[in-house]
């Protein structure tokens, strides 16, 4: 049940089935706006029936509850029409407008919330596509505190090498600075580490076995962790399998944030699986900003992640 709000400035996606405002009629004599929503199927976009949603009549305008009560209503008509298709993905509008009493997070926040109920009955990737975010989860007090954060502790790339930093895994990373300090030393390092006995007392804890410890240890259940992490349940289970799979930095960082790992055993977590936050990474930073001030919604760093022109945890499927 993977979902993510994505920014249209920054990413457009792949969805199976994509709904789009395909016109907006605004009557200001009511007021009311009427959406009129298209859906474009598969690869070649063929289009299916429209779809229309009411909003903000006179009568909702005067009751916010009762505005509420229309976006949460069209977004369930949406859903539930969409649910007729066969898909694995699906990406939706904000229906937002500037005649809306309700400002944008508001209605970002209750799609999100229709979303999220849709998805316990469903196993879908959805990305909710807001093409005028404007902060919808964070003040610009918290950017400042965040760039504030970011200035201090970045340390740019002064290399090929740290090209891709926070995407290195930690063989490659120690490769890397081995090179860079003396290639001499780096050979030498070989030399003394090739026997099996130094090379085996060299081992971790498993990714896999590590995972499901901190699992363990915290109470949680499997399904808990997947849909915090906003992944795949099939994602899940072939984690859980293990045979030598792993995964991908930012899942692993998704499922660290659900289980509100601290910055320590999320590092270990990443070491165990190739991986490392650092400081020549913004993307790191931010992550790490998130994690050292114990805020673990998910959206929210997506959302500072997009500020930055970085791309979110994305519910991709691996």
């Amino acid at each position: 049940m993977p979902f993510c709000i994505v920014n249209d400035d920054i990413i457009r996606t792949n969805a199976d089935i994509k709904v789009r405002i395909k016109k907006t009629s605004i009557e200001q004599s009511l007021p009311l706006v009427l959406y009129t929503l298209e859906y474009l199927v598969g690869t070649r976009g063929d289009l299916c029936n429209d779809i229309q949603v009411v909003l903000h009549s006179e009568e909702q305008r005067n009751d916010r509850e009762k505005e509420r009560e229309a976006i949460c209503d069209g977004y369930r008509e949406i859903l539930l029409k969409t649910a007729d298709f066969e898909y694995d993905s699906l990406e939706l509008p904000l229906l937002w407008n500037f005649q809306s009493s309700l400002t944008c997070p508001e209605v970002t926040e209750l799609a999100k919330d229709m979303i999220l109920e849709f998805l316990d009955y469903y196993d879908y990737t959805i990305y909710l596509v807001v093409p005028f975010y404007r902060n919808p989860f964070m003040e610009e007090e918290f950017f400042h505190d965040l760039s504030e954060h970011i200035d201090r502790k970045y340390t740019p790339p002064e290399s090929l090498f740290e090209a891709d930093s926070h995407l290195m895994g930690n063989g490659q990373r120690m490769i890397r600075d081995m090179l860079k300090d003396s290639p001499e030393a780096y050979i030498d390092g070989l030399v003394k580490l090739n026997t099996l006995d130094e090379l085996m007392s060299r081992m971790e804890e498993p990714f896999v076995t590590q995972l499901f410890r901190y699992i363990d240890e915290r109470n949680m259940t499997d399904v808990e962790v997947y849909k915090g992490a906003m992944i795949d349940r099939k994602l899940f289970s072939k984690i859980r399998k293990g045979n030598g799979y792993t995964p991908r930095k930012d899942t692993i960082l998704a499922l660290a944030i659900s289980m509100k790992l601290n910055l320590d055993e999320t590092q270990d977590l990443l070491k165990s699986a190739g991986y490392i936050l650092t400081d020549s990474s913004k993307f790191d930073l931010i992550i790490g900003y998130f994690i050292e001030n114990e805020d673990y919604n998910l959206f929210k760093i997506n959302e500072a992640l997009y500020k930055y022109g970085l791309n979110g945890l994305r519910c991709t499927r691996e």
